[in-house]
């Protein structure tokens, strides 16, 4: 008499088939809709649809990574798996208080209690990738671990200067003076 499995398996063949159908319906959409023709911005429909396809992204990719944890076939680096996985949960719960806090109480996006579960998963995250690295035991070269370096550095670069800089006061000025 063959046992029953309480887990609810679906073939690996399914599931890569609906991540790619999720993706191409997610790309579709932006790409079909993103642009709105009018002055007065996006429609309600938009906000609501993004948060859906976003969010669903993060909890399928969330639950796969707790599949690959509890899973006896992964030999090692469980942990960074449950790590992955935390941490996409909590962008999806994070986007899940932001999506309230935008479009059903409608109030400004900048600070939301979203941004707690934000945090936790860069923290998450980093700490998967902090063990996948620890677990392989690399032995780099100084040359190796000064270029991971400098991208680090380089790609924190880029960000500063993209998003958290001060802007430049004394251009500013110039431009009204000339106005």
């Amino acid at each position: 008499m063959k046992k029953r499995s309480t887990e609810f398996n679906i073939p690996t063949a399914a599931i890569v088939l609906a991540a790619i159908a999720w993706a191409v319906v997610s790309l579709l959409f932006f790409l079909l809709f993103s642009v709105s023709p009018s002055e007065e911005g996006r429609p309600y429909w938009y906000s609501i649809t993004t948060y859906v396809l976003e969010s669903g992204a993060f909890l399928g990719a969330g639950v796969l990574c707790l599949r690959n944890w509890r899973s006896p076939q992964i030999v090692s680096g469980r942990s960074v798996w449950l790590a992955l996985g935390l941490g996409l949960l909590s962008f999806f719960i994070g986007n899940l208080f932001l999506g309230y806090w935008e479009i059903v109480l409608k109030k400004e996006p900048d600070v939301s209690p979203g941004d707690f579960f934000y945090i936790l998963m860069y923290l998450f995250v980093g700490a998967g990738m902090f063990l996948a690295v620890l677990s392989r035991r690399l032995s780099l070269s100084i040359a190796q671990w000064v270029t991971i370096g400098g991208i680090g550095l380089l790609g924190s670069a880029v960000v500063y200067f993209l998003y958290a800089a001060p802007e430049d006061v004394g251009a500013e000025a110039v431009v009204r003076s000339r106005t």
